[in-house]
């Protein structure tokens, strides 16, 4: 199992097994990077510096919300890949979004009857595939999305023929994207909810 860390907006994977530490120059930015950086259960997906890779930092996709979409909500620190890596939660101040790894897209946007507390990190994966801890002022709440429906193709691993890959063309995350099996191109300029910073971010 690999080491990940992001200094200041430059990203390392480190080998334990060769103590060999490699720097991630696809996933480093100049800004000082974002704080969160989460691994999942399988350690098949990392979110590093706003970006979801595989497990070399080999940069796969990146969350991409409408602008409309970021309009109200109001974004925290402690994203969490869910046990195989396939849905990424973003905490919200008063819900919790839920993005397909496959397309960097939102899926759902769950309101909560629950406020996280006011820490770094306020959410915590639990038993089972899509089920949470949301920490709160007054003490644990467990929130099961297990039954929401999502449909298999972001649910299931990249297939090698249809595998998209990602190129950064700045360090204010416009990307992109090459679907190899079909040569179609993308590019797209992702946004996020604003986000009430306690850390101070510009690209948030």
């Amino acid at each position: 199992m690999n080491i990940y860390t992001n200094v200041e907006g430059v990203s390392y994977v480190i080998n334990p097994s060769n103590d060999l530490m490699t720097q991630s120059h696809a996933t480093s930015t100049g800004d000082g990077g974002v704080q969160d950086l989460e691994v999942s259960n399988d350690s098949s997906t990392v979110d590093i510096n706003g970006f979801i890779t595989d497990e070399s930092l080999n940069i796969e996709t990146q969350t991409a919300y409408i602008d409309w979409e970021t309009w109200f909500p109001t974004a925290v620190i402690g994203q969490k890949l869910n046990q195989d890596g396939t849905i990424l939660f973003q905490p919200l101040t008063d819900g919790i979004d839920l993005i397909a790894r496959n397309t960097g897209r939102l899926l759902y946007r769950i309101q909560i009857p629950v406020t996280p507390a006011d820490v770094y990190n306020p959410l915590l994966i639990a038993d089972g595939q899509n089920t949470l801890a949301v920490i709160t002022s007054t003490g644990v709440s467990f929130i099961d999305l297990s039954s929401l429906p999502i449909a298999s193709q972001y649910t299931q691993p990249f297939a090698m023929a249809t595998r998209s890959t990602v190129s950064k063309l700045s360090d204010t995350h416009t990307a992109l994207f090459v679907n190899q099996s079909t040569s179609t191109r993308t590019v797209f300029s992702s946004t996020r909810p604003k986000l009430r910073r306690r850390l101070g971010n510009p690209r948030r």
